[in-house]
């Protein structure tokens, strides 16, 4: 995929090829398709993670607390390419696990269900 990222924010590929800012508000953007954090800011060079541990300190909300799952959280785009222990809970929100907290702080293991809910 192309575009610009930032290193440890969440971004799912869009159906123009280009990764967008991951959220929980439309399932187009965080619930259907590839997620990835990037690894830097090209992903053409850089790559993407699609599966593996990351550091999340910066691009995390809520509380980090061993073996808790990790979602799909905020609206870009202030709070877009988040994740988040708190699972969504509005009205029309995605629900996604994308990983699990770590013992160490603030590293998840980044592995997204291919599955999502929307609430209703």
């Amino acid at each position: 995929g192309t575009g610009t990222t930032t290193a440890g924010k969440m971004y799912y590929l869009n159906s123009g090829s280009a990764w967008a800012d991951a959220s929980c508000t439309i399932a187009a953007s965080g619930g259907i398709g590839l997620l990835g954090i990037a690894i830097g800011s090209n992903p053409t060079s850089n790559g993407m993670l699609v599966r593996g541990f990351y550091d999340v300190a910066s691009h995390l909300s809520g509380t980090f607390t061993v073996g808790q799952p990790v979602y799909v959280t905020g609206a870009p785009p202030a709070a877009g390419g988040k994740v988040g222990v708190n699972q969504p809970s509005g009205s029309g929100q995605i629900v996604r696990v994308v990983g699990y907290c770590t013992t160490t702080a603030n590293v998840i293991y980044f592995n997204p269900s291919s599955e999502y809910i929307e609430l209703a």
